[in-house]
């Protein structure tokens, strides 16, 4: 938590009044609040990703350092050292070209 004291913190309405709308809605605090304590589904399944955050009083803060690495930790590829590795869908379909040839060369 020491981290998110160092960064720049904002209110729960103050975060959802920088994130754009979605179908012309804005955010609400609410939903925020959704992300601290229940988080959202990572991609692939498994664990959930948590907005980090802490009570101040009567009110919720988090920092828009959190936000940023609530969303990055969403993505597809989050996680993995270079995202740059992974392959091209025509460099899958060679691959698996090249092993199916293997596969009926071998008589499997």
């Amino acid at each position: 938590m020491s981290r998110l004291l160092q960064e720049t913190l904002k209110t729960f309405p103050e975060l959802a009044r920088v994130i754009p709308p979605r179908n012309g809605k804005r955010t609400a605090p609410s939903t925020v609040l959704r992300w601290v304590l229940r988080g959202v589904p990572r991609p692939g399944g498994g664990d959930r990703v948590r907005l980090e955050a802490f009570r101040l009083g009567n009110r919720w803060m988090t920092s828009m350092e959190a936000f940023e690495r609530f969303v990055v930790a969403q993505q597809p590829d989050a996680g993995r050292e270079n995202a740059a590795e992974s392959r091209t869908m025509n460099q899958r379909r060679r691959a698996s070209d090249a092993a199916a040839s293997e596969l009926t060369a071998a008589g499997i």
